[in-house]
């Protein structure tokens, strides 16, 4: 990697990571596991963080504690299923 700084890289590495958090909108039904292990689906509902310049889509957890809440989520973090 003659020419690329360490920096460089990471940036290249969050610009790929970053894909949801980018994205308008997501369809609803779409299933992922949460960074704490929840079973989660999107809704399709999606919120603009201004102060994060970043959007979070709302999801449903699917099972167990909980089952039935929402809440909004960054789906980079979650692991799509």
């Amino acid at each position: 990697m003659t020419g690329m700084m360490e920096e460089d890289i990471e940036n290249i590495v969050l610009e790929t990571e970053m894909g949801y958090a980018e994205t308008e909108d997501v369809d609803a039904g779409m299933k992922f596991t949460s960074p704490s292990g929840l079973q989660i689906e999107t809704t399709g509902t999606t919120v603009y963080v201004e102060s994060h310049d970043m959007y979070v889509h709302e999801v449903e957890i699917l099972e167990g504690v909980g089952q039935g809440n929402r809440f909004l989520l960054n789906l980079d973090s979650a692991k799509k299923e």
